[in-house]
């Protein structure tokens, strides 16, 4: 497996070159590793922080909780809005400054919900609403309480306790349906005369119906705006995105081919790890703009027609054809790294075994033995006596004889 990972390593993106030749040893392969985790690590930080640099739909939107609801939300709304339609932004030069990304929409809005929040007839309003919620939310204690302690009572009585001393529960049984109904009435009373109040309100209030006409004469055009905005936001995050990766993916790669043309083992692996990190996030991305060129909405009604047709099932179908693809494509680039790396094992194979060859008919030279039979030849011997094998070629250049382990030359110098 360390072998596997030393070539993988060794050979990634790059052909057979002698500079492939030699595997990274353990040591190296180890740091490669490390480089490579602080690059994924590295890239990936910049890829997410490059998001920051698009306005959020919801940021420039922060009002479009408003355009959802129905009038008698509103009031709702307007209970528990804070403004919130700034945000602080650092530019270039460290400053802080106040950004508004609201739009005139939401600015306007935000403006005549302050204006009934400061008005003394929504003040008188609020203290009024809010002294009924107090009401209801002890009663409602109280017959939480209640409902409590009566199933206390229910599993006494089934456990034949009924010595009121010996009780836990504190119920008073004679009238505890009368007390229990008490405390309800009393609950839906309170609660009605708190709507009430609010109808009131919302019918009397010219402030507040000004706000539901402005919402009801924006909301067609606000909507199509913010659907415009959340279709696009992944796209202007992707573009920003392709501002980090592109360069770099370009500049790795261009070093990448310029140190493996001049056979520099190392920052070609380097560059090559590079390269190849880049490229997964350059792909991605990829995938991303692609996926929103083709509207999602187009995927929606696909769907919503597979349904109608009750042909749902296609659906899963189109998916599995989809897993299938993947997982193909992921083991052909599984076996292919495999094949390849077999392929440079039987090279290497092949030439170790030329190099012992050629080391041995060496030695048997030096040793004036037969490259053939290894017998002993008689002094300068052109053939073997025991076998009759040549042990000499003849130079193409200047047809010198040339002893067969040599190869080159000893006379003019010349390659065989």
């Amino acid at each position: 497996m360390l072998k596997w990972v030393k070539h993988f390593f060794s050979n990634m993106f790059g052909k057979n070159t002698e500079i492939y030749q030699k595997p990274l040893n353990t040591l190296s392969v180890i740091f490669v590793i490390a480089f490579d985790i602080f690059l994924f690590y590295n890239i990936l930080s910049g890829y997410n922080y490059q998001k920051d640099f698009v306005v959020s739909p919801y940021e420039k939107y922060s009002c479009i909780n408003y355009f959802y609801d129905q009038k008698n939300d509103l009031l709702n709304s307007i209970y528990y809005y804070y403004p919130n339609d700034t945000f602080l932004k650092v530019d270039s030069d460290g400053n802080t400054k106040t950004v508004n990304y609201n739009g005139d929409i939401c600015n306007t809005l935000y403006g005549k919900i302050s204006d009934i929040q400061t008005s003394q007839e929504y003040i008188d309003f609020k203290n009024t609403s809010d002294k009924y919620q107090s009401e209801i939310s002890v009663l409602e204690s109280k017959k939480y309480d209640y409902e409590s302690q009566y199933r206390d009572f229910l599993e006494e009585s089934k456990a034949g306790i009924y010595d009121d001393n010996s009780r836990l529960s504190d119920i008073d049984k004679e009238n505890a349906r009368l007390n229990y109904n008490n405390i309800k009435n009393n609950i839906l009373n309170l609660s009605q005369e708190k709507k009430d109040l609010e109808n009131t309100f919302l019918q009397s209030n010219p402030l507040l119906w000004d706000i539901h006409n402005f919402i009801t004469d924006n909301k067609e055009n606000f909507l199509k705006n913010y659907d415009k905005e959340i279709f696009w936001y992944p796209v202007k995050i992707a573009f920003f995105q392709a501002i980090l990766l592109l360069p770099l993916f370009l500049i790795s790669l261009f070093f990448y081919s310029f140190f493996l043309k001049r056979h520099n083992k190392i920052f070609t692996i380097l560059f090559s790890n590079l390269t190849f990190i880049t490229g997964i996030f350059v792909f991605i991305l990829f995938l991303k703009v692609i996926y929103f060129i083709i509207p999602k909405k187009l995927f929606a009604s696909f769907i919503a027609l597979l349904k109608q047709l009750s042909l749902w099932f296609l659906w899963n179908y189109i998916l599995v054809v989809i897993w299938v693809f993947i997982f193909w494509f992921i083991i052909y680039l599984s076996q292919k790294s495999i094949e390849k790396y077999e392929l440079i094992k039987k090279e290497q194979l092949a030439l170790q075994m030329k190099q012992n060859k050629a080391k041995v008919q060496k030695d048997r030279f030096e040793k004036k033995l037969c490259g053939e039979c290894w017998v002993k030849l008689l002094p300068d011997s052109i053939y073997c006596q025991e076998c009759w094998a040549h042990q000499y070629d003849e130079c193409i250049h200047c047809h010198h004889l040339i002893p067969k382990v040599f190869g080159y030359c000893n006379k003019c110098w010349e390659k065989k």
